[in-house]
């Protein structure tokens, strides 16, 4: 449709799920990026978890794998992936420090980073200069301070083990088409680490499609999720590269037998393995879930 009328239907559209979030008093609300608004069937499951608690009686060993199942299948749909893939996570910096941690990187490896990058996708990289490991930063090509992919993607060179970089930047906006980066750090041997915070449910991404080795996101921004939730996508060629750094027992093979517990210890397939400990926290899964529902809803493109 023509210029005009594409924004008149999406204003429409956007307009049909005003009576889905609280009264905005007066407010015109922009900072999604900051704080996503809670919707209010998420505000109502939010109080449904916390009515389990007041009556633990009603909590059942189905009520664990219940809202762990719907969160991991939702934002499988949201964003492109197998539910294998998705791990439930409490933020996009647990994510990016399993991978820094999990990685077999020492003297002479290199992180490849675009510069003002968010401290989540910074600092675990630079904590591993313990080891020996260089990270570089590559120097905006953009007057707003936005580094673009082919310049991202040229920076890559012989001793790069890890690209990574925010899909949009906290600072400026500015977007990261995976797809140049992707292809450059497979040609030196590298992989790609993706920070989704500011895109997840703002933008359609397709991670299967993507070709991204790991996609780290914080739920509260556009997922519209409580604070504390997040998510990590985990291609499957990169699964059995990672070192597992904390072991929760849900992710462990036979391990719900408390009292005949596997005398070897083997993980779970894909990447639950690096679920957040207690990952059936109702209070956090099951308003997170109301959330995704309404952005699978709405779609990424609306918003």
């Amino acid at each position: 449709r023509r210029g005009g009328e594409g924004l008149a239907g999406m204003a429409g559209g956007a307009a049909a799920f005003a009576d889905r979030f609280a009264s905005s008093e007066g407010v015109a609300y922009l900072d999604a990026a900051s704080q996503g608004p809670l919707p209010l069937a998420a505000s109502r499951a939010g109080r449904e978890a916390l009515a389990l608690k007041e009556r633990p009686w009603r909590i059942t060993t189905q009520t664990y794998v219940k809202v762990v199942g719907e969160a991991r299948a939702l934002l499988a749909r949201l964003l492109g992936a197998r539910e294998e893939s998705v791990a439930l996570v409490t933020g996009a910096g647990q994510v990016v420090n399993a991978v820094a941690r999990g990685l077999d990187l020492g003297e002479g490896d290199e992180v490849l980073v675009p510069k003002h990058e968010f401290p989540s996708n910074d600092l675990p990289w630079r904590w591993l200069s313990r080891r020996g490991v260089t990270v570089r930063a590559v120097e905006p090509d953009d007057p707003s301070g936005a580094v673009s992919a082919e310049r991202l993607a040229a920076e890559v060179g012989p001793r790069t083990r890890v690209v990574a970089f925010a899909h949009v930047s906290y600072l400026h906006g500015g977007r990261i088409d995976p797809g140049p980066v992707v292809e450059a750090a497979r040609r030196a041997g590298a992989i790609t680490v993706v920070d989704g915070s500011q895109a997840a449910g703002a933008l359609p991404f397709d991670f299967g499609a993507s070709g991204v080795d790991v996609y780290a996101a914080s739920g509260y921004k556009f997922l519209l999720a409580p604070y504390g939730t997040g998510v990590g996508l985990f291609s499957p060629a990169i699964v059995d590269r990672i070192a597992v750094g904390d072991v929760s027992w849900w992710a462990v093979k036979g391990a719900e037998d408390f009292n005949h517990l596997p005398e070897a210890i083997e993980m779970k397939p894909g990447a639950q393995r690096w679920d957040a400990h207690e990952p059936a926290s109702f209070n956090n899964l099951m308003p997170l879930a109301e959330s995704l529902r309404l952005l699978l809803e709405a779609t990424p493109a609306l918003v």
